[in-house]
């Protein structure tokens, strides 16, 4: 698969998402676009993967692996300048993924935002609605 962008703003520091494929249905893998080059000349990307079980920067091929659709551009959602957002991404490079330290929570504490997972809370929400609702039906 080749890969395929939306327009938008491409530049460093931008959080790019990428629809994959989960147990829990699709969602969108983050990430923050970094400044260095990949073997496939695309720029590289900071982002906490799943699927590499850690914090790493990869190509952007490597990002999208196994992605099920675009990559996107989501923005600059904070005022740090680009060099911080890059240092503080670089930072927690090895982190390990869990759930609770996930892809959206990385893109948040690089922007220097309070770590945040609207996919995480919808998620749970719709788990707890099927418990509910499961609950109701048993009684």
């Amino acid at each position: 698969m080749s890969l395929r962008f939306l327009p938008g703003n491409y530049g460093p520091g931008v959080v790019v998402a990428v629809p994959m494929m989960t147990q829990a249905g699709i969602v969108l893998h983050k990430g923050i676009l970094a400044d260095g080059t990949g073997w496939d000349g695309y720029p590289t990307v900071v982002h906490n993967s799943k699927l590499y079980g850690t914090a790493l920067e990869t190509t952007m091929t490597e990002y999208a692996r196994g992605a099920r659709g675009p990559v996107r551009s989501e923005g600059y959602p904070g005022r740090l300048p680009r060099w911080r957002v890059l240092q503080n991404a670089r930072s927690m490079l090895g982190l390990p993924w869990r759930l609770e330290q996930n892809c959206e929570h990385f893109v948040s504490l690089a922007h220097g935002l309070v770590p945040n997972s609207p996919q995480l809370k919808a998620g749970a929400g719709k788990a707890a609605l099927i418990a509910l609702a499961a609950t109701l039906f048993f009684l």
